[in-house]
């Protein structure tokens, strides 16, 4: 088990007027992932999950005709999971990364916004690299 690693993240926030300034008292951050170097060290890969989760809180409005945020006593939003799975490669001067964002969407539950009827983001799938090119 000496590649499986894992992290943790715990937030705890207040606000002395939770009426107005509308946050989260709880966020928490967690992956497990495989990692290690492969190929007689040439290629360095992390493979795994990342979950977030925010607790329950009393969001505001957003009104699109003025551009601007109200408050609404009625609305909730958190207490949903994102988890993300990812896959990093590094090999010498390339560096890779797949993720598949919130692959829970639909899974958990709906209640995935923060601000009424706009929600977080659906799944997505993102990719990139790096190519460093030397002289």
């Amino acid at each position: 088990y000496k590649r499986l690693h894992a992290t943790a993240d715990l937030t705890e926030q207040f606000t002395s007027n939770a009426d107005i300034v509308r946050l989260p008292s709880t966020i928490a951050k967690a992956s497990v992932f495989y990692g290690g170097k492969m190929f007689k060290g040439n290629l360095n890969l992390q493979v795994g999950l990342q979950a977030t989760w925010y607790s329950s809180f009393t969001t505001y409005a957003y009104m699109p005709a003025t551009n601007a945020f109200y408050l609404k006593s009625n609305l909730s939003a958190g207490n949903y999971p994102f988890v993300d799975f990812f896959l990093c490669a590094d090999i010498k001067p390339v560096r890779l990364f797949v993720k598949m964002e919130h692959i829970n969407q639909g899974l958990t539950g709906s209640n995935y916004s923060f601000i009424s009827k706009y929600p977080m983001p659906h799944r997505a799938f993102k990719f990139g690299f790096t190519w460093i090119f030397n002289d």
